[in-house]
């Protein structure tokens, strides 16, 4: 999965596919519509036309790069509006070609990024249900473990039977999440979790969990006729102005509720900046925080990423 594979960004595809077929023949050709701004990385030049405007960054795997768009910010003249932006695009390159061609390096950081995207939209969730503590760690840790399984390697997958994969996670969420052991291995070895989540996953071609089998787990283990969780749900409640600011804040909170690494991106950014400390995402970082995972690991990844 990548940014262009979620819910809100897949209307684009018809898009993504004319805007790679161009870098593809330009790149072939040796022309300059495309500036090499770090290995890997390009950016339209300014004042190219004929190619609609992108938001997110477009992964081509023949050339293994990363291609954005900044002419909305950049004009040919050199002038420069929102500078800030034009950085924050080149962050989220840097993040999708990392995961797209190192997928596995993502387990280094996995932990405050799980920690803080099962927190973040627990605290969603909580402002249109009334839930119990214990029906919110319900939740908690059936969204945790859709974060932690999105960066589990194709081999693993291969090589794992469904209890080894239990048993990883059931360390996982109780050392590195601080998770209660006995609460989780209850979740993940009943009956239901088999059924709804473990069995799809291991019976898909491309192995691996979907989020719409999560939530349809952690609805049934719930078990209240109140509260009813699904993908499209959370994607709703993510999109409210007050989870990210900024240009296209909808569009990432949206992406991040599916595709997971954009989740290094906000947490990098609330880090280094902090007017994104009010948001819910920062306040999910500050959560996190208090809990003892620190987001720190994931500002130095990402500055060693840039490095």
């Amino acid at each position: 999965m990548n940014v262009y594979s979620t819910t809100v960004t897949r209307p684009f595809q018809k898009d993504v596919s004319k805007i790679v077929a161009y870098f593809e023949e330009k790149r072939a050709l040796g022309t300059d519509q495309f500036v090499e701004l770090a290995p890997g990385i390009f950016k339209i030049a300014p004042g190219v036309e004929g190619l609609p405007q992108w938001e997110m960054p477009i992964f081509v795997l023949k050339e293994k790069a990363v291609i954005i768009d900044t002419r909305m910010y950049e004009r040919v003249n050199g002038s420069i509006s929102k500078g800030y932006e034009v950085k924050n695009a080149i962050d989220r390159a840097y993040i999708e070609l990392e995961w797209n061609l190192h997928g596995d390096n993502f387990q280094t950081v996995a932990a405050p990024i799980c920690a803080v995207y099962s927190e973040w939209l627990v605290q969603l969730l909580t402002r249109r249900f009334t839930m119990s503590p214990a029906q919110k760690s319900i939740a908690q840790a059936s969204l945790a473990f859709y974060a932690w399984s999105y960066f589990l390697a194709k081999h693993e997958w291969e090589q794992y039977t469904p209890s080894q994969l239990i048993g990883n996670f059931i360390r996982f969420a109780s050392t590195k999440l601080r998770m209660t052991p006995n609460f989780v291995s209850d979740m993940v070895e009943s009956a239901t979790f088999l059924e709804e989540v473990l069995r799809p996953a291991f019976s898909r071609e491309n192995r691996g969990v979907h989020l719409d089998d999560v939530c349809r787990f952690a609805t049934a283990y719930i078990g209240s006729p109140a509260i009813v969780i699904d993908s499209q749900v959370l994607i709703t409640y993510a999109v409210s102005p007050s989870n990210w600011f900024g240009d296209f804040a909808g569009r990432i909170t949206a992406i991040s509720v599916e595709h997971v690494p954009m989740m290094a991106y906000m947490i990098y950014q609330a880090n280094d900046k902090g007017v994104y400390r009010q948001t819910v995402v920062g306040q999910a970082i500050e959560t996190a925080r208090r809990n003892g995972i620190k987001s720190d690991d994931v500002v130095r990844w990402v500055n060693a990423l840039k490095d």
